[in-house]
C-alpha cells in the first residue's frame, strides 16, 4: 500500500530579509524528511518586497532536479496578510494529509513520518500537533508546547493548545470546517483549531 501524499503549507513574507538563512533551512527541513512517501511543499509568498520570490524559484528548480518524491510549489500573491495566504495555499494542497510549517520553523527529520503513522493508526483523529522548542539565534529555549495528552474542548479555555507550525490534519477537515477565518489576522490558528474541535 503506497504511503499517503502529504502537503506542507508554508506562508512567507520577506523571508530573506529575516536573515540567517531561515527560509532555506525551513525548506530543507521539509525536503529532507525521512518520510518515504511523496511530499509537496506549498510556499505562498505574500507579496514579499525582498528577494524571497527569486530565492524560492531557484530552490523550486533545484528540488525538481534532485528529488523524485519532493516538490516545491511557489505561489505568489499580493501582500494581503498571513490568513489570506494560508487560504490561498490550502486551495493548492493536493495531499491527503496537510501539515503546517512557518518560514522560520525547522521540522525534525522524523516529523512527517511520525505524524502520518499516527493518523493512519487513529482514523478518528482529524488534527494533531507536536511539542516545539523555541529557538532564538543559537539559543534553544524551553519546550513551548507539550502534547502529552489528548486535547479536549476544555483545553481551549486556558489558551491555544497547538503550535501552528507543528500541526498536521486531514484534508477532509477543510470540507467540514472550511479554511481560516479572514477576520483574524493573528489568531487564525486558534479559531481554526477551535472549529475543528467542535466538528
Amino acid at each position: 500500500m503506497p504511503l499517503p501524499f502529504v502537503s506542507v503549507l508554508m506562508p512567507v513574507y520577506n523571508g530573506i530579509a529575516c536573515g540567517r538563512g531561515y527560509l532555506e533551512k525551513a525548506v530543507a527541513s521539509i525536503v529532507l524528511q525521512e518520510y518515504d512517501g511523496p511530499i509537496e511543499l506549498i510556499v505562498v509568498d505574500d507579496g514579499s518586497t525582498d528577494t524571497t520570490y527569486a530565492s524560492l524559484r531557484s530552490m523550486e528548480t533545484a528540488i525538481s532536479r534532485e528529488f523524485l518524491s519532493r516538490r516545491l510549489v511557489v505561489v505568489r500573491t499580493g501582500h494581503f496578510g498571513v490568513t489570506p495566504a494560508l487560504n490561498s495555499g490550502l486551495l493548492r494542497c493536493n495531499g491527503e494529509f496537510i501539515a503546517r510549517s512557518d518560514a522560520d520553523d525547522y521540522s525534525a527529520p522524523e516529523r512527517i513520518q511520525r505524524q502520518v503513522q499516527f493518523l493512519l493508526e487513529h482514523p478518528d483523529i482529524g488534527l494533531l500537533g507536536t511539542s516545539a522548542r523555541i529557538v532564538r539565534g543559537t539559543k534553544v529555549g524551553e519546550v513551548g508546547f507539550k502534547c502529552n495528552n489528548p486535547i479536549t474542548r476544555d483545553t481551549f479555555l486556558t489558551g491555544n493548545p497547538f503550535c501552528h507550525g507543528s500541526v498536521m490534519f486531514r484534508k477532509v477537515v477543510i470540507a467540514t470546517v472550511g479554511g481560516y477565518n479572514t477576520e483574524y489576522q493573528h489568531s487564525q490558528d486558534y479559531d481554526y483549531f477551535w472549529r475543528v474541535s467542535k466538528s
